[in-house]
């Protein structure tokens, strides 16, 4: 039999246990994401028999401070806690590669390296204005070649090597001698190479130039504003693809000029890249065949037309850029053209428009390519966006309460005083409160039990009360019904709940399980709660002789295996509920249950 020590946990308690952590401790910082099924306990220590103080849900970002063996130190909100190190997705998991160099210069050369063994042509657009260089991508990949960015006055000795390693045969300059001088143009032609440069009076009509002059057959074109960059950066895979021009205009009005060069090129259709904000709806009726993609803002336009061109497009190689400055992206969109791949633009984290993107596309994790380095795309933005995919979930969204059902709350001491006749003004009809468990100090009492009880019971609802278990075997499993009992057995509840959901568990739990419900029954109708990978992996359908209270959130219908139906299910630990401060587990019940005995 354990010695387990009976104990009530106060907060001088955990503070002393606290200092007496074994195990070997590791340095280490950094951000984590949440990957469980169900939801993930925050314990006091870093132990799983340490008392279990808040609840963490898929997909939810945490701040790392500390490691412990396999535990991670948390700060959540000023709240500090320990999570089971299996269930934290973390930098060390991902495999994505960073093609990044010093500056913008060394990106894009470290971008051409690492797309292209040789190349007889290379484009070069300055790296001092983002404007000349926008239109140039189908161009790039017309001529698989890279883009290449230069300071207006010479080329840099790294550039200068890149081309000779490439074996260039023609460079193509994009913009007139003020972005690109002419002692750089006479520096090619003394490398012994062509020089081929197309510029306009503007970069309105540089990027009609370039149409002109390299897409001749092109029956559509992209539209996009002139005065900004995300959005061209956005389509400018998918036109490089398809192999038609990027047309650059202001925002609020279609020059003469590109009218006239719409209609005698013949184009047919074309792309608007953003809102009205950006090109607005007067060019919009000026245009032929106008589609117009766009979003709230530049992460959503660019999802929307990631998104649009997905037939083209494809994820098995994907780029993900700032949406901050142009340099990086703008010299990545060519290799994501070349290889048929989109760029996804993030912030400092990613909007809920991209983690869909990831996950719906199966974006495979080891083809992930960071263009540029941590201060431009951070580690902690691309974790957060590659973990809805490694996870295959996204944070829940807002549930609906389904008709016919009775609505319900699990509370613990976390939640403070509560309000119990506002609870059940709000509609909320029984409570299911902790009443014991286990933690490294033993088998303790929950310390607002007794008050939890006696207030939910004055307030009109039905009372359960549940036991937070940490048996590994069927001696151990009596131990823990016994003392539960010995609290329940007078206080008159319905329901008495075993909760077994530990992290670290192994084997078949059934007989252990069923030897605290058989040994509860005396008092209260038992009911198991877990959540399905718990299930699957523990418990068989011996067990299913007592009622289920699933744990399942961001669904709207729970998985539950083993037993043919649910009783009780826990839909979110996110709830906000009146009488309550903070969040709260909210339930639901089905009728014939909450009528019977």
């Amino acid at each position: 039999m354990r010695k387990l020590k009976t104990a009530i946990l106060t907060t001088m308690a955990v503070i002393v246990l606290f200092s007496f952590i074994p195990g070997v401790s590791y340095a280490y910082t950094g951000v984590g994401i949440i990957n469980c099924e169900g939801y993930l306990n925050v314990r006091q220590e870093a132990g799983t028999y340490a008392e279990i103080i808040d609840k963490l849900y898929p997909g939810t970002q945490i701040n790392i401070t500390d490691k412990l063996d396999n535990w991670y130190k948390v700060d959540i909100g000023g709240k500090i806690g320990w999570v089971f190190g299996d269930y934290v997705y973390t930098d060390s998991d991902t495999n994505f590669k960073r093609v990044q160099g010093t500056d913008r210069y060394a990106t894009a050369l470290e971008i051409s390296k690492a797309g292209w063994q040789s190349s007889e042509s290379v484009v070069i657009a300055t790296g001092e204005a983002f404007p000349d260089a926008l239109s140039a991508a189908p161009l790039a990949k017309l001529l698989d070649a890279p883009i290449l960015l230069t300071p207006q006055d010479s080329l840099t000795t790294e550039t200068i090597n890149e081309i000779k390693r490439l074996g260039v045969k023609k460079a193509y300059l994009i913009g007139g001698q003020g972005v690109i001088s002419l002692n750089i143009e006479t520096s090619l032609l003394t490398m012994g190479m062509e020089v081929d440069r197309t510029y306009g009076l503007d970069r309105y009509e540089t990027s009609e130039a370039l149409a002109a002059k390299f897409f001749k057959e092109a029956k559509e074109a992209v539209i996009v504003t002139g005065e900004n960059f995300p959005d061209a950066i956005s389509i400018a895979p998918a036109a490089a693809a398809k192999e038609i021009p990027i047309l650059l205009t202001a925002g609020d009005a279609l020059s003469q000029n590109m009218k006239s060069y719409i209609e005698s090129a013949g184009i047919e259709n074309t792309y608007i890249a953003g809102g009205t904000g950006a090109v607005s709806s007067g060019i919009e009726a000026l245009l032929p065949n106008p589609k117009r993609l766009g979003g709230m803002d530049r992460y959503e336009t660019n999802t929307g037309i990631n998104n649009f061109f997905a037939d083209i497009l494809n994820s098995s190689t994907t780029y993900i850029a700032t949406g901050e400055n142009y340099p990086d992206a703008l010299a990545g969109s060519v290799m994501a053209a070349k290889n048929l791949s989109p760029v996804i633009l993030i912030g400092t984290t990613p909007i809920q428009a991209a983690l869909e993107f990831v996950n719906n596309r199966e974006v495979d994790l080891d083809k992930v390519q960071i263009l540029g380095g941590d201060g431009a795309v951070s580690n902690s933005s691309v974790l957060l966006l590659l973990a809805s995919r490694h996870s295959q979930i996204l944070r829940p969204p807002t549930q609906q309460i389904p008709s016919n059902t009775i609505k319900g709350i699990d509370v613990s001491r976390y939640q403070g005083d509560i309000d119990w006749k506002a609870v059940k003004d709000a509609g909320y009809e029984f409570a299911i409160i902790r009443i014991s468990g286990v933690s490294s100090n033993g088998l303790f009492t929950d310390v607002n039990a007794i008050k939890n009880v006696n207030g939910a019971k004055a307030a009109g609802l039905v009372v359960g009360g549940y036991h937070y278990a940490y048996f590994k075997n069927a001696e151990e499993a009596q131990e823990e019904a016994n003392y539960f009992v010995s609290i329940i057995k007078d206080m008159g509840l319905k329901y008495a709940v075993l909760d077994i959901e530990y992290p670290g568990a192994k084997g078949d739990l059934t007989q252990a399980s069923l030897k605290f419900l058989d040994t509860v029954s005396s008092v209260a109708q038992p009911v198991l709660y877990s959540y399905p990978l718990f299930i699957d992996s523990h418990l068989t359908s011996k067990v299913t002789k007592y009622p289920l209270w699933i744990a399942h959130y961001g669904v709207s219908s729970p998985k539950v295996p083993v037993w043919p139906e649910w009783k009780i299910w826990q839909m979110t630990s996110q709830g906000s509920v009146p009488g309550i401060k903070g969040n709260v587990d909210i339930n639901i019940m089905k009728p014939e249950f909450f009528k019977a005995n």
